[in-house]
């Protein structure tokens, strides 16, 4: 898992900016713009993951990290809708886990399935999933979702709660992004890698091409999870809208906007995507934006079929 070299050398400074960008940015900036290119970005990251490692393409990953948000909102909430209240470590704790069962069970429904066939089977089961929690009024409470999440402590005070929640946000990608990238490097990584080149060649060699894929999906579930905990944080409520078809075509889209080959990709595909949804009301209007984020994505794709990470490389061998 290889970056442009130029990436490499302005890592450092890279990450240290954005450490900073609180003090350097208005409020706008790091918290609708920043903030939540992050959190969407780790969700993109668990669908980059699966294409990168293991050639495959999945249309649930929202809805996986939606049953963390759901998960941390029911377990999190004074009188929840389960009838408990945990504290917000292990609330998140039951979230992350929730997110990762989602994902091991969504890989051992799929496992027989690869390209389109995946590919409508995952949409299948997040249609499945948005219908079972719009209907469930009783735990879920249906179209309105549930609102008014407690949030950490620390998260509390509203004077410092945009800066704290952008640094939780940021780190918590850098180091999902640190570990995607190390986890490349293990065997682990390069089975991956390898049943995504010649399957029945590892199947020969006498690996179990089925636990791998399972394998694979779980750890993408733990990464939309995570996404889902800070989305659900940042929010302060979740609701089906969260999980619909729309919102999982959206990353999809951030994944292939930012180039599906690299994880680095996944964050600057939902930078873009979240810039186009910030400021496309003020150039046309509200409804022009599917209509500016599929010109965004034709010429992108145009220029670049890699994507962003695409243009980075290109520039960065000039």
């Amino acid at each position: 898992m290889r970056l442009p070299s130029l990436t490499k050398h302005a890592a450092v400074p890279i990450c240290l900016l954005l450490a900073l960008a609180p003090w350097i940015l208005p409020e706008f900036w790091t918290l609708n713009i920043l903030a939540r290119a992050f959190a969407l970005g780790i969700v993109a990251l668990s669908l980059t993951f699966l294409v990168s490692f293991c050639g495959m393409v999945s249309l649930c990953q929202m809805t996986i990290a939606g049953a963390a948000g759901y998960t941390l909102a029911l377990f999190s909430l004074n009188a929840a809708g389960l009838g408990v209240a945990l504290t917000w470590p292990v609330a998140a704790t039951c979230a992350l886990i929730a997110s990762t069962a989602f994902g091991a069970a969504v890989g051992w429904v799929s496992y027989r399935s690869s390209e389109v066939y995946l590919l409508m089977l995952t949409l299948a089961i997040a249609v499945c999933a948005l219908f079972f929690v719009q209907q469930n009024m009783e735990i879920f409470n249906g179209f309105d979702g549930i609102s008014g999440v407690v949030l950490p402590g620390f998260l509390s005070d509203p004077s410092t709660r945009p800066h704290r929640i952008y640094w939780l946000i940021y780190g918590s990608s850098a180091a999902v992004f640190a570990a995607v990238i190390y986890l490349g490097y293990t065997p682990l990584g390069m089975t991956l890698k390898a049943m995504r080149d010649n399957p029945r060649r590892l199947y020969a060699l006498g690996y179990n091409v089925r636990t791998y894929r399972i394998i694979a999906f779980t750890i993408a579930g733990a990464i939309a999870g995570l996404g889902g905990i800070l989305t659900t944080w940042y929010n302060a409520q979740i609701s089906p809208g969260t999980i619909d078809v729309s919102a999982n075509v959206a990353i999809l889209v951030m994944c292939v906007l930012g180039g599906q080959k690299q994880p680095l990709g996944a964050f600057l595909g939902a930078l873009l995507y979240i810039l186009l949804d910030v400021f496309s009301p003020e150039l046309f209007s509200r409804e022009r934006f599917n209509l500016l984020l599929g010109t965004s994505f034709l010429l992108v794709l145009y220029f670049s079929p890699n994507g962003l990470m695409g243009f980075c490389s290109r520039w960065t061998r000039r």
